[in-house]
């Protein structure tokens, strides 16, 4: 049952329309539990205990649907196996109703692909609408004058965010209208899509302005005493920086996105991640674990490729229509203008990689992954690439564990080794990607190797502090390691957003 067949049945339970205020849930809830408690004490001694447990049903339909947070308690619990619900045809024959008959799997399943579409869609357009949003305050800001540097970070953050919340309202506005039912987790997503993009932009530009300033204004020194003065200074500075980060993270230190620092990759590198198997043994033996059964889902893929910024031939206006379409929600259009544009100009293979993103988005999994190794082969270096390709094996390995074959243990570890050899190669790339330490922890918890799946959620919660699903699994990781836990909180966070997609090469 997903969360939206969940709301459905607590709405049959009170009798309330989609959309029911607090009064008229409150309202509900108290004619519900009036109905029961007479049934209560009209029913014999034997069915008393029933009665009681139809009226607790009631209260918690009620707090589920009037209070977000103690809904996501509920269903997480429920996801857990530790709360159960009744048929609603069997409880509501209690009170001489009946339920409508439950729409078809094939319903559920087209209206979780269409609210994943819309997600898609939204998050493109935040990201596009951020970047322009950046790109005019910084030009706006550089009018005629150097702006103090603070003052003009904390402007361009403010106008990128401002952007931002603008296409979501506007967005999320507009899939109401089309009857999709974008919740509390879809929401939060994007505030922290919002964030950290914006976040990201204004530190780029940020930097932009400094290297402007640096060059437009060079330091002039009154004499060569103060110039060496200057010098000492500055180099003391640099190698105490240089000091304090490798004590305090030495790979995230040497870590960078310059190909310089990911020259070490080849494509002889990226496939072997894909000749990767289980060496040692197969998955544990415990199939809610090795599914990842009571813990946060795994961080969303990276992004899609950037816009093109110089449209100077035919690959490249078929690539930027593509991402056009993809905004606008045409997939299938999208996916057949990359795979053009990659003929066109086999060098862009951005086109490529978008083409794999849309594959995987489509459910075509294995298609996906081996669209991913030919980006791979040309750019060994494109830790999207690495990252995407790893979760797509992770998502085998889930599919493997839920059909129960003969060799289900040992099919998905073969894919979780996978899986963990490409999040290693995008480390390697970028130390700093708190979502790949986080999927990697994911599928080390599958294989049932509890303590570097403690480690990599930890360190994925030490990068990026907000990210409280690493939190969350590495609390109950804890407690099976039987490490000293703080309590789980009663709500558990939503499943982390994927990394931004690579910028136009």
């Amino acid at each position: 049952m997903d969360e939206s067949t969940l709301r459905i049945y607590f709405r049959r339970v009170l009798a309330v329309p989609p959309g029911a205020s607090r009064k008229v849930l409150r309202a509900a809830r108290d004619r519900r539990a009036a109905l029961w408690r007479e049934k209560m004490l009209a029913a014999p001694a034997d069915q008393k205990q029933l009665s009681e447990q139809r009226l607790s049903i009631t209260n918690m339909a009620y707090d589920a649907l009037s209070d977000s947070v103690r809904f996501k308690a509920y269903f997480t619990r429920m996801q857990a196996g530790v709360e159960t619900l009744p048929e609603l045809e069997e409880l509501l024959a209690g009170l001489g109703e009946s339920s409508p008959k439950p729409p078809p799997q094939r319903v559920v399943e087209k209206r979780l692909a269409a609210v994943h579409e819309r997600m898609q869609r939204i998050q493109t357009l935040i990201e596009s609408a951020i970047r322009q949003s950046v790109e005019a305050e910084s030009k706006r800001l550089q009018v005629n004058t150097v702006p103090d540097s603070d003052d003009f970070y904390n402007a361009v953050f403010a106008a990128a965010r401002a952007s931002g919340e603008q296409v979501r309202d506007d967005e999320v506005a507009a899939a109401a209208k089309s009857k999709i039912d974008l919740d509390e987790h879809c929401i939060g997503e994007l505030d922290a899509l919002i964030t950290d993009t914006s976040e990201m932009a204004a530190h780029k530009a940020y930097d932009k302005l400094e290297a402007q300033v640096a060059i437009n204004e060079p330091a002039q020194p009154a004499n060569r005493s103060v110039a060496l003065s200057l010098s000492l200074l500055i180099l003391v500075l640099v190698f105490g920086a240089a000091y304090f980060a490798l004590n305090r993270d030495p790979g995230a230190f040497f870590a960078s996105n310059s190909p310089n620092a990911a020259a070490a990759l080849t494509a002889a590198d990226a496939e072997a991640c894909e000749t990767a198997v289980a060496n040692a043994e197969p998955a544990i033996d415990d199939a809610r674990i090795a599914s990842g059964g009571g813990l946060i889902a795994p961080a969303g893929a990276a992004g899609l490729g950037g816009s093109a910024n110089d449209v100077t031939e035919d690959g490249q206006t078929l690539y930027h229509d593509g991402i056009k379409e993809a905004i606008s929600g045409d997939k299938s259009k999208a996916l057949s203008n990359f795979e053009q544009a990659y003929k066109l100009s086999p060098n862009l293979v951005l086109a490529l990689y978008n083409k794999a993103a849309l594959l995987a988005i489509a459910g075509q999994t294995t298609e996906a992954i081996a669209c991913y190794s030919e980006v791979l082969k040309a750019k060994p270096n494109l830790a999207q690439a690495y990252y995407n390709r790893g979760l797509a094996h992770q998502n085998l390995a889930s599919q493997v564990v839920s059909l129960h074959g003969s060799a289900w243990r040992q099919n998905s570890a073969a894919e979780l080794q996978k899986a963990i050899a490409n999040y290693d190669k995008c480390l390697k790339i970028n130390a700093r990607c708190a979502q790949a330490f986080y999927n990697r922890g994911f599928a080390y918890y599958c294989l049932g190797r509890f303590d570097q799946a403690f480690l990599d959620f930890e360190k994925a919660q030490n990068l990026l502090p907000m990210l409280e699903a690493a939190n969350f699994n590495k609390t109950v990781i804890a407690a099976i390691l039987k490490k000293p836990v703080k309590p789980i909180a009663s709500a558990p966070p939503g499943a982390p957003i994927g990394p931004v997609g690579p910028p136009w090469q």
